[in-house]
């Protein structure tokens, strides 16, 4: 599948840009763009920001089947793994004219 990274114009302090990859296939015929957050370089003797949350959460609340934890642990396995988004044909034209819409608001139209 082809794909093509885009790059966020703004970063936190010390890390890597997030990370927005568009990829794509005529077969079977979809568009997949995924967002992906930059890991922190891991240094010893420290946990990574899942770890950090599920060590630090000890509210029952949070664990176990409630909508916290389930909720806890969507917000986990996007930080970890990206966010995924397939479209249709639709979908992305879609797309394309509210960021065209965006764009010219923001930074006015192309001549």
């Amino acid at each position: 599948m082809p794909k093509e990274i885009i790059h966020s114009s703004i970063a936190e302090s010390n890390s890597e840009p997030v990370r927005t990859v568009v990829g794509w296939s005529r077969e079977p015929g979809h568009v997949e763009i995924a967002v992906q957050f930059p890991h922190p370089l891991p240094r010893p003797n420290t946990r990574t920001i899942p770890e950090m949350l599920r060590a630090e959460l000890t509210d029952p609340k949070w664990s176990g089947d409630s909508n916290y934890a389930y909720t806890l642990n969507q917000m986990i396995a996007v930080y970890a793994d990206g966010w995924y988004c397939h479209l249709d044909r639709a979908g992305v034209n879609r797309l394309i004219r509210t960021l065209r819409k965006a764009r010219d608001a923001a930074y006015g139209a192309d001549a």
